[in-house]
């Protein structure tokens, strides 16, 4: 007996394949988040999602998230009431941004996104970096952890641990 698959209107004119709606479920499932995972409401369309973060339980920053960038990153002001004394910190040549040359690198202890806390993630330390939108970002240091989900339209990303 020949298998088919078995199409059903979504709207005047548009078909959609049952294997695709079980796609669509599956995605509005990862969205409703769960257990770990970190939900972010956002203006829907927005270019940028800006998240509070706390570091190491007692430095406050607005930081966008950014997987495209491979450091995390964030001001000095943070890092210092973070407790970091950068004077003997290493120092890396950030890429990302040329005029900045090497900057202090520094393994935060801990970040703490919408009660979700992460460990040891490293960050360049970079004054206005992402201004005036955030103080810095989550890059792939943090991110990587995570599996994300996002729906600009809807205005919610969604990271799911891995």
């Amino acid at each position: 007996m020949p298998v088919g698959i078995h199409l059903r209107a979504i709207g005047a004119g548009n078909h959609q394949t049952a294997l695709e709606g079980w796609g669509v479920e599956r995605r509005q499932q990862r969205l409703a988040g769960g257990p770990g995972a970190i939900v972010v409401d956002f203006a829907p369309g927005s270019p940028q999602v800006v998240v509070p973060a706390v570091i190491n339980g007692q430095a406050s920053a607005e930081l966008r998230i950014a997987p495209e960038e491979e450091l995390s990153v964030i001001p000095l002001a943070v890092a210092q009431a973070a407790g970091y004394a950068l004077a003997a910190a290493p120092r890396i040549r950030f890429f990302a941004d040329p005029a900045a040359g090497e900057v202090p690198s520094i393994q935060l202890r801990t970040v703490t996104v919408a009660g979700i806390t992460t460990d040891r993630v490293q960050a360049a330390v970079v004054d206005g970096y992402a201004a005036p939108a955030a103080q810095g970002v989550l890059g792939a240091s943090f991110l990587s952890r995570f599996r994300l989900v996002e729906d600009r339209s809807l205005g919610r990303l969604v990271l799911l641990p891995r």
